[in-house]
């Protein structure tokens, strides 16, 4: 579990009137005047994710619309970041920021797990005013949505989240976010994901759509030497990815801006770079 899922837990312990296993089991049961009767009633619900026994997908749906109901904010955040005598002006997270860290990539999730992320961040897309797209201030420098929050640490690799989210119509799949102000599709192209970038474009992320510096999904794609990368290269041309874009200090993952940087099209990156298996991938034909 990572410590943000274990200060999460904490908390909700904490704000929770008796004992914590008897209100998450009344939340499985779909006990509404339970939730509303804590701080947070959205923050409860998620809190599930880490239930012992799978939730019913029906029940937890119905729960999510009776809270909504009951006026409780699928958008509610967390308080501002303080550290020492600093304390942020930036939004805290939500709810959906908290369960796209709510797995760990050294100690993958179990069945149940994966199944209770999967429905409950589905139940908090359900409600009518919960807004997917929001930005928060995870640390002092960058501001993630959910979706980016989530790929950018990509920490519970079976990808239910992310399932769970571009599902929703609500969410924007080209929503920047990060330190590096990073697409969604270009993150899950660099790490090579390819599961990753088919669920992306299948729900709209744009194949071509470019960084201030000209990065593309296929130029992020170029710069890591694995057959994960080659993969996705191989998909994205097929889906009409344009190879002749050229980035300017297309060095890295990071962003270049600089007006003397040069400028390279992913095959130029990949053969700087010596990586035969994306040379391969991007002169096929």
């Amino acid at each position: 579990m990572s410590i943000l899922s274990l200060v999460f837990l904490l908390s909700q312990i904490a704000q929770a009137p008796g004992n914590y296993n008897s209100l998450m089991d009344d939340l499985a049961s779909g006990n509404e005047k339970r939730a509303l009767s804590t701080a947070d009633p959205f923050g409860a619900l998620s809190g599930l994710a880490n239930y012992r026994r799978k939730v019913n997908p029906k029940v937890v749906m119905k729960l999510a619309s009776a809270l909504s109901r009951g006026g409780a904010d699928p958008n509610r955040r967390e308080e501002p970041t303080k550290y020492k005598n600093y304390v942020s002006t930036q939004p805290g997270p939500t709810q959906l920021h908290k369960l796209a860290m709510a797995g760990t990539h050294t100690e993958p999730f179990d069945t149940i797990s994966r199944h209770n992320i999967y429905w409950i961040t589905k139940a908090i897309l359900s409600a009518p005013r919960c807004d997917p797209n929001l930005l928060d201030s995870n640390d002092l420098q960058t501001r993630d949505t959910p979706l980016t929050l989530y790929l950018r640490w990509h920490y519970e690799k079976s990808g239910v989240f992310l399932k769970a989210m571009v599902e929703s119509p609500k969410t924007d799949v080209n929503k920047r976010g990060g330190a590096q102000q990073q697409y969604p599709l270009h993150t899950a192209a660099w790490l090579g994901r390819l599961d990753w970038v088919k669920l992306l474009v299948e729900h709209g992320a744009k194949i071509n759509i470019q960084k201030e510096n000209g990065q593309t999904a296929l130029h992020a794609a170029a710069m890591e030497n694995t057959k994960g990368n080659a993969d996705v290269i191989t998909y994205l041309l097929k889906k009409g990815a344009r190879a002749d874009f050229r980035s300017k200090g297309a060095t890295g993952y990071l962003q270049n801006l600089e007006p003397s940087a040069p400028t390279e099209t992913p095959l130029e990156i990949a053969r700087r770079k010596g990586f035969k298996r994306i040379i391969a991938a991007l002169t096929q034909r």
